[in-house]
């Protein structure tokens, strides 16, 4: 019995430590944020090293590249969980809840946590990889797959190949 008090507390010890820790980033997540929000001497939003490290993790899952999935989130949201556009899409990948979040009660769709808000736009993403080129798919993850047949999304596809470069 003493033994495994020791051992509980010992793990209970060791997780309240790492709690305390500051937040170690992938490197790739290191450098999102500083072009996102600058190499100033206040320090880095936790909440946004958070939410491009739940992206990067989503994008390994989903066999997505990392690199393309934070850069789609940076340019999407600048990583802000809160972020809603003016279309409806909400989320760090700016996905639209009717179309990508899984069935909820009573049939309507919604993601209920940051991390299905994210897991639905790498989702989203990965199936729009595996059905067309990459540069149609990113251009469909803005316009819609009829939007990019009609040629729309260039700009934005411009703006995340910069955006993926600059981290890389």
């Amino acid at each position: 019995m003493r033994n495994q008090r020791r051992t509980l507390g010992g793990i209970v010890c060791a997780l309240l430590v790492s709690l305390s820790l500051p937040i170690a980033a992938a490197p790739i997540c290191e450098v999102a944020i500083a072009n996102e929000y600058g190499n100033t001497s206040t320090p880095r939003p936790k909440w946004a090293l958070r939410e491009c490290q739940s992206v990067a993790k989503a994008a390994r899952i989903f066999g997505v590249r990392e690199s393309l999935a934070v850069a789609v989130a940076a340019y999407e949201s600048d990583f802000k969980p809160w972020a809603v556009s003016h279309a409806g899409a909400a989320g760090v990948m700016q996905v639209k809840p009717q179309y990508h979040c899984d069935p909820w009660i009573f049939g309507i769709r919604w993601c209920s946590t940051r991390g299905e808000w994210v897991r639905a736009g790498v989702r989203h993403l990965a199936e729009l990889l595996d059905d067309h080129d990459e540069s149609t798919a990113i251009r469909s993850y803005n316009a819609g797959v009829r939007g990019a047949r009609l040629g729309r999304g260039e700009r934005y596809l411009a703006a995340v190949r910069r955006i993926e470069r600059s981290i890389r």
